[in-house]
């Protein structure tokens, strides 16, 4: 592994974890992949209690969940905050235990890498060329040689799942309680804690493991990692040797990726370095006994639902024209009767200088903006799956719900939902608007 100077802590790199984030969400899909897995600390110095169903809240600027409160907690009770303390008209909905699915999984590593150790291989999601896309498109960029990626490892253990996954079955209640409470919500994080509404989430499921090493790499060299939890061992000497460990994990998989790609022509041979990698690869599984932690309490990936505002500067639009694209005449017309109208999205200005959150889900949120008169969308994270994309998806398949200006993505059988307008969905495809300075 590179000197320590050349090595960032992922955990003081607000760059370096947006990156991880965006990078293995496009090309593992479960959700939001969480840069730093540990739970926050409390004023005590100990670990608060880990990520829960209903939790809401924020990612830091240590990459951690942030909780802010959750939905299924009195006031005041288990760590919940005092009423005065929480948004206003905050209504506790009691969970519904009956209504969650709890799984376990056995995959090791999610990394986005041109090449892994072949007794890895099997364990990898992420690996290569056989990455699909639920969209039924490829990837936003093909593997190649050196290229930039974030690296997930969790401890693998011959006698547990490496991952356990929960989540909450009644997702339509969860956006259901997002689409009712979002501008409490946005007044409540914005006055308190300098938030945006952009910047909560409320939790909907999680993946948990026990140990974790987190890491982005240039495609041939580790630029930024961290790992946990730390919190188990007793000094800073048993907490470097478990850095040591995960160190010489990454090491191994970088040196063996680089070998891989160094190799010419499909029966190139490999060399002794490659063989010492492969032997480093075989021992590390026996050496992972200097690892602490057995507690499901590490946060891999989110499931959550997210609320997204439209943008408020106005510019006058000619209304004889069409609607700048993504934007419904029909809509604009409806709402202006042929008057200078019109919206533009220069995005929201985060408060107290952090970077505006973004993920996965951004193009779902625009989706239901674009067409829909919503002043806020809410959508859950598993619904990029269910995008309409085609033409005719959008006139047949695509339903939006609208209340109190709040919209979802919804379908035939809610009240109140409506299907897409042939009108709005051929606008939006084929006409452009033009701007009046």
């Amino acid at each position: 592994m590179h000197d320590d100077e050349y090595v960032e802590k992922l955990n003081r790199n607000p760059q370096q974890q947006r990156f991880f984030s965006k990078d293995l969400a496009n090309w593992y899909w479960s959700g939001y992949p969480v840069p730093n897995p540990e739970p926050e600390i409390g004023p005590d110095g100990k670990p608060v209690a880990r990520v829960e169903v209903g939790d809401v809240g924020y990612i830091s600027s240590e990459g951690k969940f942030s909780r802010l409160f959750n939905m299924h907690l009195e006031p005041g009770v288990d760590g919940q905050p005092a009423l005065f303390d929480l948004p206003k008209g905050f209504v506790c909905a009691p969970p519904k235990i009956r209504m969650r699915h709890w799984t376990c999984r056995n995959t090791s590593m999610y990394a986005h890498v041109p090449e892994a150790p072949e007794n890895w291989r099997e364990k990898i999601v992420g690996w290569g060329d056989r990455v699909q896309r639920s969209l039924g498109h490829e990837p936003p960029h093909r593997w190649r040689p050196n290229a930039p990626g974030a690296i997930l490892i969790v401890d693998q253990n011959r006698w547990r799942a490496t991952v356990q996954c929960e989540d909450a079955l009644n997702v339509l209640h969860y956006t259901a309680y997002v689409q009712t409470h979002a501008r409490s919500w946005h007044e409540f994080a914005s006055s308190r804690y300098g938030l945006e509404l952009e910047d909560l989430i409320l939790v909907t499921g999680m993946d948990r493991g026990a140990n974790w090493v987190t890491a982005v790499h240039d495609g041939k060299k580790i630029q930024a990692f961290d790992f946990g939890p730390k919190t188990p061992y007793p000094d800073e000497a048993s907490r470097r040797v478990a850095e040591e460990y995960w160190k010489e994990c990454l090491d191994t998989l970088m040196e063996n990726t680089n070998v891989k790609w160094g190799m010419t022509g499909p029966g190139g041979r490999l060399d002794e370095n490659d063989e010492k990698a492969k032997a480093k690869c075989r021992d590390l599984p026996e050496s992972n006994g200097r690892l602490r932690g057995s507690r499901y309490d590490q946060t891999l990936f989110l499931h959550y639902v997210r609320a997204k505002r439209r943008p408020t500067q106005e510019v006058p639009l000619v209304a004889e024209k069409m609607p700048n694209a993504g934007t419904s005449s029909e809509y604009l017309l409806e709402k202006s009767g042929l008057e200078k109208i019109g919206v533009v999205d220069h995005g929201h200005k985060p408060q107290g200088g952090r970077e505006p959150f973004t993920d996965s889900l951004e193009p779902v949120l625009d989706y239901i903006m674009r067409y829909s008169d919503a002043d806020i969308a809410v959508a859950h994270s598993g619904q990029i799956y269910r995008l309409p994309g085609s033409f005719w998806e959008k006139c047949l398949d695509a339903y939006l719900l609208v209340k109190d200006g709040v919209g979802v993505l919804s379908s035939d059988r809610a009240d109140g939902a409506r299907r897409l307008k042939l009108a709005r969905v051929f606008a939006d495809m084929f006409l452009r608007a033009y701007i009046v300075e």
